[in-house]
């Protein structure tokens, strides 16, 4: 198991928070944009390839972050969240 320090718990916590009061898809979209203008800024990307970039995540397994949320620790292999 791979635990999680408190802080970034803390922070994940505070995400879905912000989802639940402002809306998950637009806490998303602007999550991305502000990625994205980081890969611009940071490796000089070109702003269709950075946002691109930000689109290719898959969400974590629902188990795996229910698991951080409740014990701050998840299990690294990620064989039981299949």
């Amino acid at each position: 198991m791979i635990k999680i320090r408190q802080d970034e718990v803390n922070a994940i916590r505070m995400v879905v928070d912000f989802g639940q009061i402002h809306g998950y898809g637009n806490l998303i979209a602007h999550l991305q944009s502000a990625w994205a203008k980081q890969l611009i800024l940071q490796y000089k990307m070109d702003e269709a390839s950075a946002i691109e970039a930000t689109q290719t995540r898959v969400p974590y397994p629902l188990q795996m972050h229910e698991e951080i949320l409740s014990t701050g620790q998840y299990d690294e292999r990620g064989g039981r969240y299949r």
